[in-house]
């Protein structure tokens, strides 16, 4: 599939629409890991801790019950993604082998991220930067084979001096899917009783649907990480006029960085 595309900044509607088409390039996998992440979702809960738990307990499941399901449904759908830009049909035992092979380093980058992240938000905006800064090492743990300070520094070199666009650009994209959650939601909690919601088959059937309506935006935001780093990995006008005219030049080394200061 043409990649070319990934050259040029790329408007949250462009972003949005490769994503989607890139999703429908493996789309019968994509609602396997659908089904996948809300089934993994469901087990993790049913080891909540009781209202009687000590309050770290319930932070760490807290933390546990969102890291596993997550990590499961964005390593799945950055290889489907993956997949589909190299124009190749991914089958599902092909994904599920690949977030199980990759899914310890997901862990410990993630965690890795998490405490710099908190010990930043120590100082509140210290953290919001940071978390802006680390934004994209599940993405490179999948596409790079990055772990730990090196995904979050490649991460970094990316974010680094369009921070704030970037933060509008993942402003639109947890609008939309808000929007997309009330769309499934409001309507159901107006016609239908609380009480029959909360029922569990019914309530992981609606998980179920706002998670496969907002799957092009959840390729979106990958596509978004793919055209920053196209961005960042594209040779300057500088260094083209200053390049032979016989040579082509020489492919960029994906970035390896250093561990983040």
């Amino acid at each position: 599939m043409d990649q070319s595309f990934l050259a040029r900044e790329l408007s949250f509607k462009e972003l949005v629409t490769n994503g989607r088409k890139l999703a429908d390039f493996n789309s019968k996998t994509i609602v396997v890991l659908c089904f996948a992440f809300t089934i993994i979702a469901s087990i993790v809960n049913l080891f909540a801790p009781d209202q009687h738990a000590m309050l770290w307990e319930r932070a760490i499941f807290s933390f546990t019950a969102d890291l596993i399901p997550d990590l499961t449904y964005w390593l799945g759908l950055s290889f489907i993604i993956k997949a589909s830009l190299a124009g190749e049909n991914i089958s599902s035992h092909e994904v599920l082998r690949s977030i199980v092979r990759k899914f310890p380093n997901a862990v410990k980058t993630e965690i890795l991220a998490m405490f710099y992240i908190f010990s930043g938000f120590l100082l509140i905006l210290p953290g919001i930067k940071r978390a802006i800064d680390y934004l994209f090492t599940t993405y490179l743990v999948a596409f790079d084979g990055l772990s730990g300070g090196q995904a979050l520094a490649s991460s970094k070199a990316i974010v680094n001096g369009k921070r704030w666009v970037i933060f509008g650009y993942v402003l639109c994209f947890k609008l939309a899917t808000l929007a997309i959650c009330a769309l499934v939601g409001v309507p159901l909690y107006l016609v239908f009783p609380q009480h029959v919601l909360q029922i569990h088959p019914i309530s992981e059937m609606i998980s179920l649907l706002g998670t496969f309506l907002a799957v092009p935006i959840s390729c979106g935001f990958i596509v978004f990480f793919l055209n920053r780093q196209a961005l960042l990995l594209k040779p300057s006008s500088s260094e083209a006029l200053n390049s032979p005219s016989s040579e082509p030049p020489l492919p960029r080394e994906p970035l390896r960085l250093g561990y983040p200061v």
